[in-house]
């Protein structure tokens, strides 16, 4: 498990760096609650600047990291 959330996290840093929100393909029919979602089936570009990486493991190993862009809540209006 700990090298699944390792590529997680890279994959993550990936996404910030390059502006791509990886698509999820196998996603073919949502649920009926999900349709006011904006989810996202294909790759998709845009400014990223933080994500949040969930892992849940046996025992209760239970970890959340956040990633983020350098100086990107400095960059942000609202926390001005």
């Amino acid at each position: 498990l700990s090298m699944s959330v390792a590529l997680q996290a890279a994959i993550g840093c990936m996404s910030i760096a390059n502006g791509i929100i990886p698509g999820n393909p196998g996603l073919t029919r949502p649920i009926e609650e999900a349709s006011e979602l904006d989810l996202v089936t294909r790759p998709r570009t845009k400014e990223i600047g933080s994500i949040l990486s969930s892992s849940s493991g046996f025992g209760g190993s239970n970890v959340s990291i956040l990633l983020g862009r350098s100086g990107w809540i400095r960059d942000r209006r609202e926390y001005d």
